[in-house]
């Protein structure tokens, strides 16, 4: 398959229904429909065809929804496969228990609503693209890997190698046919430095398939000509969920660096580096599918470390709160698009599905030894000093002081930064909120350090979640347009015109048709709903270059940089209201 076509498996024991979603689905560009009428039939086709993405029916006889969820988790092949579930009956507690440990991304309900299917499949295929391109990477970093100074490999749970480079070959004396997908421990790792034989499970890179612990330091390495020298290694986990399913080496022959202590602190000071690099790429990661976490993390760890030197941390407690400053939002990864993507006020049931990312960006961080430290520190950053945060409710000292920092500086950028439903406080405005909120929601001795640090700190104003490309406006128009019309909602108007009018001054039409109640009980519902859809399309075919909105139902508000006429006569000879009981009022706002 290539990147620019994708294959949706839509599953469903009922006919119609599978009808219905294949004619919805076959005008989406790069989008094949293949239809399967039952979880065991869904099977066979996953194991012929290549899948990208699946809308999946819980409630089926024989296998249903969640237990073919189930198998496909449990089958390399499959279990990357994103899912949609589709439930007529949803039941929140089962689903946050179930639906994504089995590797949901999301879920519809039934009756489906046209319009927010489509979107989010189109949502879908766009992180699809993403992940075409992300395998591209992958294979212009197989080519940086091999010209890399330091050794590379991977082993897999059968302590094979997966992967080796170049550098590795050279260093070892073995061709690559010698070493790929051969057990390397028998081949370099079989003696310690005073010429014992190590098993296999001596082996400490095979000990952390067990330990799930990162290694590093000098190890032994044994070259194909029997030849030994020393090598600084370092080795790390690669989880799927709670098991390690591969462990990644990287090694450097140090026989002549070990007579040059200079050069070691040269390696020393690469691998700080090579941290930074990584911490930076997550938070990359984080901010390509949140426009609210873009920069928002790394005004925290600046305000973090701001705070933290009035309150005289130590040099070793500022660094380990700036990086976990600078990955708090990391569990984010988890949430579904959408709910991360929402512009306005979450319901309960998303409200308590985003909480999740706390735990999940806990789990994260915990599971590498070196950033434990780190995890304990932005676990908290969602607790109140009064305990009424999440997800534990501790309260005071319970919460660790350099916590208490990360709270108070990610509320501080919250309030100071643009937001899709509100605007930015003002600096002195936000420091005032901290105040009154000492003692309740922050700690105070913490407040009184960021009001001394941050009184004199200039904004960057201009921070905002706007769109910056097509991707995402369209994310935008998933949640700020009406479904019917299409048209902008009034709720929206602020970002809306700051959207797409640089000019401050905006002129604004309010059209009103009148009598359309009268209009339904003639011809009823349906037909009314066709006429506010076609006099939506009209009006924007119209006043091309206005932005047109739909209030009260049946109301329209046209938005304009420039002076319009909007003419009563025009819009009452428009042929889908001329000879009808309406009447269209027109009003300057």
């Amino acid at each position: 398959m290539t990147n620019t076509h994708y294959q949706v498996l839509c599953v469903d024991d009922h006919d119609a229904n599978l009808f219905s979603l294949e004619q919805l689905l076959q005008d989406i560009p790069k989008v094949k429909v293949i239809k399967a009428l039952s979880g065991t039939e869904a099977l066979n086709i996953l194991l012929t065809q290549p899948i990208d993405l699946i809308l999946l029916d819980i409630q089926m006889p024989g296998l249903n929804g969640y237990e073919v969820a189930d198998i496909l988790r449990k089958n390399q092949l499959t279990r990357n496969i994103p899912i949609i579930f589709l439930t007529a009956v949803f039941k929140t507690e089962e689903f946050i228990s179930r639906g994504f440990k089995l590797g949901a991304i999301d879920y519809l309900t039934k009756p489906l609503d046209d319009n927010q299917l489509i979107n989010r499949i189109q949502l879908y295929l766009n992180v699809l693209h993403e992940r075409d391109q992300a395998i591209l990477l992958q294979k212009q970093y197989q080519g940086i890997t091999d010209s890399m100074g330091e050794g590379l490999y991977v082993l897999n749970e059968e302590l094979k190698v997966d992967y080796i480079n170049q550098s590795a070959l050279h260093q070892l004396g073995f061709s690559h046919s010698e070493i790929i997908h051969k057990k390397i421990h028998d081949l370099v790792h079989y003696k310690d430095s005073n010429e014992n034989y190590l098993h296999s499970e001596d082996c400490i890179f095979h000990a952390i398939f067990k330990s799930q612990q990162a290694f590093w330091g000098e190890q032994l390495f044994i070259r194909k000509d029997g030849s030994q020298f020393p090598a600084l290694a370092s080795a790390a986990p690669i989880m799927d969920g709670s098991r390690c399913t591969k462990v990644i080496v990287l090694f450097q022959d140090i026989s002549e660096k070990i007579e040059q202590e200079g050069k070691l602190l040269q390696l020393e000071q690469q691998r700080i580096r090579d941290y930074d690099d990584f911490i930076n790429s997550l938070v990359n990661v984080i901010e390509k599918r949140d426009t609210y976490t873009a920069g928002h993390s790394e005004r925290v760890a600046v305000y973090c470390e701001m705070i933290a030197r009035e309150l005289g941390f130590k040099e070793e407690q500022i660094s380990l709160l700036v990086i976990a400053a600078k990955l708090h939002d990391i569990g984010k990864i988890s949430t579904p698009d959408s709910i991360l993507l929402k512009p306005g006020k979450l319901e309960k049931l998303e409200y308590n599905l985003i909480k999740y990312h706390l735990n999940t960006g806990y789990e994260i961080l915990k599971s590498i030894e070196s950033y434990q430290e780190v995890a304990e520190i932005m676990r908290y950053h969602h607790e109140r000093y009064d305990g009424k945060g999440y997800p534990e409710g501790f309260s005071g000292d319970k919460i660790p002081l350099i916590s208490h920092v990360m709270i108070v500086s990610d509320a501080f950028d919250a309030m100071t930064t643009n937001r899709i439903y509100k605007p930015r406080m003002k600096r002195d405005n936000a420091l005032n909120e901290l105040i009154d909120n000492s003692g309740s929601q922050f700690h105070p001795h913490v407040v009184e350090a960021a009001i001394k640090v941050l009184s004199t700190l200039k904004l960057h104003e201009k921070v905002n979640q706007l769109p910056k490309d097509e991707v995402e406006h369209h994310r935008f128009s998933y949640f700020f347009k009406d479904k019917l019309t299409r048209l902008f909602l009034p709720e929206y108007e602020r970002l809306v015109t700051e959207l797409y009018f640089s000019k401050q001054t905006t002129y604004r039409y309010v059209i009103r048709l009148q009598n359309f109640s009268e209009y339904n009980k003639r011809h009823g519902w349906d037909k009314g709903d066709d006429l506010l859809e076609k006099f939506g399309k009209w009006l924007m075919q119209y006043y091309p270059d206005a932005v047109i909105f739909r209030i009260e139902g049946d109301d329209f508000m046209i938005v304009s940089p420039v002076s319009l006429k909007v003419d009563r006569e025009d819009i009452k000879n428009y042929s889908t209201i001329a000879n009808t009981c309406i009447e269209a009022v027109v009003e300057t706002v």
